[in-house]
């Protein structure tokens, strides 16, 4: 009953987005200003009060590198198997790797699993986020016009409002002036801001989403065959390092269950807005469909995993 509580929500606001863009109520430029408004305020704010009231753990540096190293390897896997003429394309390896943790990974695990355990999957987001940033759009963009790391780069990565909240949650908590936010009477005022707003983000990422889940079917057999693999490449780096290394440092079934729901996100919904600059209209299409296709697996498999946990407890 529990789980049914937690997933139904999910369900039911994924479906007044799909209404709302069927019935032409909400008009893409109304969604690109609530996207706007979740990445610059709703997200952060989840994410700075995530980090402010966590425990910090020495081995969550561990945690971040190890989230880097995954994100590598899974490139340069998608790199070789893209030589094969069955996976052969220019974004073979962008699609392999990179996690849309902001926009799905955080509201999916705390709608299952609640705020207080949120930690748990916003370390791994950190070394997403590096890897995104410093990396993977560095190597898109030299994979299409040969432009190599820029000091450009490096403002969007200081310049991103969810670096901003993470930085500064970890600063503040570091410093163990986070009791300011509860004690000095505007700060607690600030804080309750913050809330109102972290409590909106979720509900707004998921009506976002689906009205975003429209594909070409022209497009859905090939962009099945890279979620696939995508899959198989994710859980079999992921868990080699998880069993070698992750746990080693870490036991904790809430680390166990945002590991595999990480795993399971798709790449960033931003992929074919960062190729379309460069890139074919036919490789930008392919893009979306890819990330939409990716999306209903991602449901899919979370709600499978949520159901073998309900038997399980």
């Amino acid at each position: 009953m529990h789980m049914i509580d937690n997933i139904l929500p999910v369900f039911i606001l994924l479906s007044i987005g799909f209404f709302l863009r069927k019935k032409n109520i909400l008009k893409k430029d109304a969604v690109n200003g609530l996207k706007y408004l979740i990445v610059h305020l709703g997200l952060p704010a989840v994410l700075f009060k995530a980090f402010l009231n966590m425990t910090l753990k020495k081995e969550y540096i561990v945690v971040v590198l190890i989230t880097i190293v995954l994100c590598a390897a899974a490139f340069l896997i998608g790199a070789l198997v893209s030589r094969l003429s069955f996976f052969s394309s220019k974004l073979t390896p962008f699609f392999m790797t990179a996690f849309a943790f902001g926009l799905l990974g955080v509201s999916l695990f705390e709608t299952m699993f609640g705020t207080e355990h949120l930690d748990s999957i916003s370390i791994l987001g950190i070394g997403n986020e590096f890897f995104l940033w410093f990396i993977y759009i560095t190597l898109l963009r030299f994979k299409y016009t040969g432009e190599r790391f820029s000091l450009e780069t490096l403002k969007n990565f200081i310049r991103s409002p969810i670096i901003l909240a993470v930085v500064l949650g970890l600063l503040l908590n570091s410093f163990n002036v986070a009791y300011v936010f509860k004690e000095w009477i505007i700060f607690r005022g600030i804080y309750s801001v913050i809330n109102y707003l972290s409590m909106i983000a979720t509900p707004l990422i998921l009506i976002t989403i689906g009205y975003g889940m429209v594909f070409n079917k022209k497009y859905f057999k090939t962009s099945l065959k890279f979620v696939l693999l995508r899959y198989v490449i994710l859980f079999t780096v992921g868990y080699l390092l998880k069993i070698t290394l992750l746990n080693l440092w870490i036991k904790d079934i809430y680390f166990d269950y945002a590991f595999f729901t990480f795993l399971i996100l798709p790449p960033p919904f931003s992929l074919p807005v960062f190729i379309s600059e460069y890139a074919s209209d036919e490789d930008v299409e392919l893009a979306n469909n890819m990330v939409v296709v990716s999306i209903a697996g991602c449901f899919l498999l979370f709600v499978l995993f949520t159901i073998m946990i309900a038997i399980g407890n």
